[in-house]
């Protein structure tokens, strides 16, 4: 039986960690990617929202964020920021992209560069011109302006259009545009009827997002997303409802000793992890007894002597003789008698 290899001992349970820390990573970078996919768009454009209201708050008198209005056309649009200030409304949208950002106000679509990527998007100046439309449609004859605020992750190597600021200059651009004159009454007025029609509940902004779904289509990458979390989720469930498995550690056999023609009690090869005895017992076992003297009985020397005789007999050698003369003894001649 060959004697375990000492490398591939040490290694086995290296690789039984490895192995179910592998069994675990992959789930859970996959969960890690779903949830990336699903909460961080919406999570910074939360904080954007957040951060352009701020600021808005400090620079008019009311302000009103995130909230549904009719669109003029049997359907609802989202504003981010309805601001009232001196000059009338002004309608803001907030974009949380970061990166360069390339685009005119006539264009249709702009460009995102990230490194060596690029994605379109829409114009967001001609995205919120619907939003300053819908408001309106609300208020008429009160000025409504549109404007759109990049937070300060983007940048615009060519120069940002007419209407466009960075979070940083928003406030410096707003004054500089309006002025800080207070609001009249009938601006007041006004401001009271649009946050009449203003509305927060849950209802609008589902209706909103299915209207979007419909006219778009499904979105494949959220999909993929959702999926992607679900077996992901799958996964770490039957992982985690699995019967736990043990990690062993080889250990090296004893050897076995032969006392009295049956086997000792030796160590198992095998050891398991947090079950290890804090001391193997093993029996005693008796000392091997010393070869015994051979005997002297007549009965082997009788045997031994004739033996001995038998062999001169055959071959009368010197050898023979001397062999005979050791084990029989070498006779002592018998006294001569004289006769008187």
């Amino acid at each position: 039986m060959s004697s375990p290899d000492p490398l591939a001992a040490a290694l086995a349970p290296i690789t039984t960690l490895f192995t179910d820390w592998a069994l675990w990573m992959i789930p859970l970078v996959l969960l890690l990617v779903a949830l990336r996919s699903l909460l961080l768009p919406k999570l910074r454009g939360i904080l954007g929202e957040r951060r352009v209201g701020a600021v808005l708050e400090r620079f008019g008198t009311e302000c009103l964020h995130d909230v549904i209005f009719p669109d003029g056309r049997g359907g609802l649009t989202q504003v981010d920021h309805v601001v009232l200030t001196g000059a009338g409304l002004v309608v803001v949208e907030t974009k949380n992209y970061r990166g360069s950002i390339f685009g005119q106000e006539g264009e249709a679509q702009w460009t995102q560069r990230l490194g060596r990527q690029s994605f379109r998007f829409q114009n967001p100046v001609r995205q919120n011109y619907l939003h300053t439309q819908a408001v309106k449609a609300l208020v008429p004859g009160v000025p409504v302006l549109g404007w759109v605020v990049f937070t300060d992750s983007a940048r615009f190597p060519k120069g940002k259009p007419d209407g466009v600021s960075s979070l940083r200059d928003l406030r410096r651009d707003l004054r500089d545009k309006l002025g800080d004159a207070p609001p009249s009454a009938a601006l007041r007025a006004a401001w009271e009827r649009l946050k009449g029609r203003a509305d927060q509940s849950q209802e609008a902004r589902k209706a909103h997002l299915d209207a979007i779904r419909e006219r778009r289509g499904p979105d494949r990458g959220r999909r993929a997303a959702w999926v992607m979390l679900l077996l992901s989720v799958l996964s770490l469930a039957v992982l985690a409802l699995r019967p736990s498995s043990r990690v062993t550690l080889p250990v090296q056999a004893l050897p076995t000793a032969v006392v009295g023609g049956a086997p000792a009690v030796s160590v198992p090869p095998t050891a398991v992890v947090g079950h290890l005895p804090r001391q193997v017992a093993t029996a005693p076992q008796p000392s091997t007894p010393a070869p015994l003297a051979l005997s002297s009985q007549p009965n082997a020397d009788r045997v031994d002597c004739n033996s001995a005789i038998a062999a001169v007999l055959v071959d009368n050698s010197a050898a023979n003789r001397g062999r005979r003369d050791r084990v029989c003894g070498k006779p002592t001649p018998e006294p001569t008698s004289t006769t008187p």
